[in-house]
């Protein structure tokens, strides 16, 4: 009789657990799907910028749109298609032949303004590949290439007979080409160019078939007298948001309803419609749907945190946000989350909470991202959090007449570089300069919100060079400053009041050691340091010249700072046999990235001021040049293709001195080189012409080594607690270098963060592919040994060296998505010490997400399963109670006995 009750009560157990298990079915799903769209979103743009030409094909519900081709100007070369309907990007394709984006045009044409039901469309570009292309999908169908096309091309779509139709394509010898739309071969010529002369050319107008006979066409042509070889047009009149173009895609007097599709010089474009309703009259205006095409534009961004109380925070803001995080206001986002996931699992309760989030707030989720497009004039802020991330929150439109737009956000490096620069600030608001030749426009916004809290204009007297970012506190309008470096070497205040003066007299004598400066000319190849000084005279501020370097001979081709906003957790690395490696954290370093200016014609005389005069009959070694591991192949005494041809140098812009400089052979000036600077590591990327791969080139600054009994509580080394610049022993590093290979071309770089610097870093590769990658830094230590590891290093995690990194798909934080190459990462903080915010930005798409550089040992996973958790738990409780009291009748029942 006992054994019966017992099975009797593992079967109950059983059964509970298993009707929990049912109930939670979800969290069977694997952890990367239901990571999909909870930790990241992305925007893809028309990848064109501001729109141009604009075709509508009711056949397939596709809009088809591109930029307008100009003489001046070069265009995105990108043709998209949306969807009518909804504005969804069905299709986006780079139709030109030219990698290099200065060289690049083309032109679109679909057919006859009344062909609607067209299936393909045609494009062209400067090299004078012609191709043909699907609507619906936007596939290839043929290309063809013409003998050479024109410097702005120009083509068109016209029948003949009715039935067979051609694309005729203007060419550069004024020759109009003509081609079977279908096949892409050449059927026909003709030329005008008998009827120039005299520095005239032909410029074509249009193509159209003949009214009068249907196997006639009729071309329509002019002459144009040629002065400098350019049209000068200027796309941007005055200042505001004007309509460039305006297409309509429906109109019906019967229904009284039509459809209007507009495009702004800024690139906003908007699909509306106009309806009268009733006999008054009265037009009812419906927004279908909007997309900001000029995000395919940004040069930089600032990600700002909205989710603490801070200074800067207005008034309503702070007891809105105070009520939603006292006690009262936790408990209802609490019973939100559950009306929620109830509703999520079960469609049974409606949840129509307030975009709010508790959990957001309390972890530092909520950012909002500052984005700047100098090509629109235009900047943009961005929700990253919520169900509403990825949307625009505000926008504000610059002067148009600016030659260049900048976002001044932080302050000055820190006069201790204990825990990294901390040159950031956690303020919202950002100072935008808009310099133009003669004035600077700016104005003082809450990147948050986008209000404006002060701006005005300022009179400069020469091009400015350079921008330094000053902070403080500040009652009038604006906290964030900056000082400008002009041209001539005058210093203008920004904002140009008497509490922004004062708050610079007081950087000044605040800073022990003064407060520094420098202008890299591009043009001359040099870096020069200036000291900012105020004159009691004229009450002015001063740009006296300090250090400078100057890169004879050679070309700068990239320049990186460090990571304003970067903590670094400790000062040295613990060895595995215990000693210490310590970093060297310069603040005032930069690294410029130079090429030799005439690669081809260089010799090796020439070269040698860049390299070590040769030692008894040695070859000769490049200055600064690494350890094995580096990719600097011996001198070549019969040729000069083994001669460096680029140079990294770190370069202290205090004192204007190189502090070390590595340098290459075989890159390929042409590609793109790639840098970041994090901690004591420069990390690099460049192509290899010889072996034509992507090498990663790794630099790690030491300051030197502690034994390990060396630290102890009767040993102490000597360590100078000061740093100068300007100090030639002191402030040179110990370098370290390793070059690896990767699979892919490198468009851009970047590096976790996080808020205490205490969790691993991981480097940001984007790749041409699209992909965004994550690599532990530790593939990339230069300190990896060449043969087998010693047990000491073994310790460390450090794995023998290997050339070729390996592609991962674990190692792409966009998994599976089709994204264009971006050009710019940046990384910043959270609230909690595990997570790090990664936004890749510069090209058609943007891709925001939260990654773990550790693993999240400080969080619940966003796929954590609640429900199992809480049913079981609930299945536990109500079988231990059951059992409890089947325990106590049982024993009732047997004192009966």
């Amino acid at each position: 009789m006992t054994t019966i009750n017992n099975n009797n009560n593992f079967l109950v157990v059983v059964l509970i657990v298993l009707i929990s298990v049912l109930i939670g079915d979800e969290g069977v799903n694997a952890m990367y799907k239901d990571d999909v769209g909870v930790l990241d979103f992305s925007i893809a743009t028309a990848g064109h910028g501001p729109i141009g030409v604009v075709h509508t094909n009711n056949k397939n519900g596709i809009v088809i749109t591109t930029d307008k081709p100009t003489t001046t100007t070069t265009t995105s070369c990108f043709v998209a298609g949306r969807q009518i309907n909804d504005g969804s990007l069905v299709w986006r394709r780079n139709v030109c032949s030219v990698p290099d984006e200065d060289a690049q045009a083309h032109a679109i044409a679909v057919g006859n303004d009344d062909d609607d039901d067209a299936d393909a469309f045609y494009t062209v570009d400067n090299v004078g590949i012609v191709r043909a292309w699907t609507i619906e999908n936007g596939d290839l169908l043929w290309d063809t290439r013409i003998h050479a096309a024109a410097a702005a091309p120009k083509l068109w779509v016209t029948k003949v007979g009715g039935t067979t139709t051609y694309v005729a394509v203007a060419s550069a010898e004024d020759e109009l080409v003509f081609l079977n739309a279908e096949t892409g071969t050449i059927v026909d010529k003709v030329s005008a160019s008998k009827s120039t002369g005299n520095g005239q050319r032909v410029e074509w107008l249009s193509v159209l078939s003949s009214s009068t006979s249907t196997s006639m066409i009729k071309i329509i042509f002019s002459k144009v007298q040629v002065v400098d070889g350019t049209i000068q047009t200027d796309m941007f009149g005055a200042d505001g948001d004007s309509v460039v173009v305006s297409s309509l895609l429906e109109c019906s007097s019967s229904s009284g309803k039509m459809t209007v599709l507009l495009g702004t010089e800024r690139g906003s474009t908007t699909l509306f419609s106009l309806e009268t309703t009733g006999d008054d009259g009265v037009v009812n205006v419906k927004v279908h749907w909007t997309a900001e095409e000029g995000l395919a534009s940004l040069s930089s961004a600032i990600v700002l945190d909205a989710s603490h109380l801070g200074s800067d925070d207005l008034v309503e803001e702070k007891d809105a946000v105070s009520r939603k995080l006292s006690l009262a206001g936790r408990l209802n986002s609490q019973w939100e989350d559950v009306v929620g996931m109830l509703s999520t699992a079960n469609g049974l309760i409606n949840n129509n909470a307030v975009n709010f989030s508790y959990r957001d707030h309390l972890f530092g989720f909520v950012k909002v991202a500052a984005l700047l497009s100098p090509k629109v004039h235009r900047i943009w802020g961005m929700s990253t959090a919520g169900k509403d991330r990825g949307s625009i929150r505000w926008s504000l439109d610059l002067p148009k007449k600016a030659i260049w737009h900048s976002m001044v956000h932080g302050t000055t490096n820190s006069a201790k570089a204990t825990h990294g620069i901390h040159g950031d600030t956690h303020s919202r608001e950002i100072l935008v300069l808009s310099v133009s030749s003669a004035s600077v426009d700016w104005m003082c916004i809450d990147g948050t919100s986008g209000a404006i809290n002060s701006q005005d204009s300022i009179k400069i007297s020469s091009p400015v060079v350079q921008v330094l970012p000053v902070y403080g506190t500040n009652t009038g309008g604006c906290r964030q400053a900056s000082i400008l470096l002009g041209e001539d070497l005058s210093l203008t205040v920004v904002p140009a009041d008497t509490e922004t003066n004062a708050l610079i007299k007081k950087q000044l004598y605040k800073t022990p050691n003064g407060l520094y400066t420098h202008k890299i000319d591009k043009v001359a190849n040099k870096v020069e340091s200036y000291r900012v000084a105020h004159t009691e005279e004229d009450d002015k501020f001063v740009a006296r010249s300090i250090g400078l370097t100057s890169f004879a001979g050679e070309q700068i081709v990239k320049v990186a700072y460090p990571l304003r906003h970067e903590d670094v957790k400790s000062m040295s690395t613990i060895l595995g046999d215990n000693s210490l490696l310590l970093k060297y954290i310069n603040p005032h370093m930069t690294v410029v990235v130079t090429v030799l200016s005439d690669s081809e014609h260089q010799t090796a005389t020439t070269v040698a001021t860049a390299l070590e005069k040769e030692r008894n009959g040695k070859a000769k070694k490049p200055v600064g040049a690494g350890a094995p591991g580096s990719s600097i192949p011996p001198s070549s005494q019969n040729g000069s293709e083994d001669l460096p041809n680029m140079f990294i140098n770190l370069v202290d812009t205090v004192s204007g001195r190189v502090l070390y400089r590595h340098s290459h052979s075989n890159v390929d000036g042409d590609k793109k080189v790639s840098v970041v600077i994090s901690e004591n590591w420069v990390i690099y990327t460049y192509v290899n012409e010889k072996t034509r791969r992507t090498e990663i080139g790794v630099l790690t600054l030491h300051e030197g080594m502690i034994e390990p009994k060396g630290l102890t509580f009767f040993a102490r080394p000597e360590q100078s607690t000061s740093f100068s610049s300007f100090d030639a022993r002191e402030s040179k590093p110990v370098v370290l270098s390793k070059v690896y290979a990767f699979p892919k071309a490198v468009t851009a770089l970047g590096v976790t963060s996080t808020r205490q610097g205490i969790s691993r870093q991981n480097i940001l590769i984007a790749s041409s592919d699209g992909a965004l990658n994550t690599i532990n830094k530790m593939i990339l230590e230069t300190r990896r040994p060449v043969g087998e590891a010693k047990p000491e290093e073994k310790k460390e995690g450090l794995m023998p060296y290997r050339e070729l990194i390996p592609e991962s798909p674990l190692f792409s934080l966009t998994y599976n998505q089709t994204n264009e190459p971006f050009t710019s990462i940046i990384s910043t903080a959270t609230s909690l010490e595990s997570q790090s915010l990664v936004f890749g930005f510069g090209g058609p798409d943007l891709f925001f997400t939260r990654t773990s550089p550790t693993k999240g040992f400080d969080v619940l996973p966003e796929t954590f399963n609640k429900i199992l958790v809480g049913s079981t738990t609930a299945g536990i409780v109500i079988a231990l109670l059951v059992v409890q009291r089947m325990g106590k009748k049982k024993t009732l029942k047997q004192g009966w006995l």
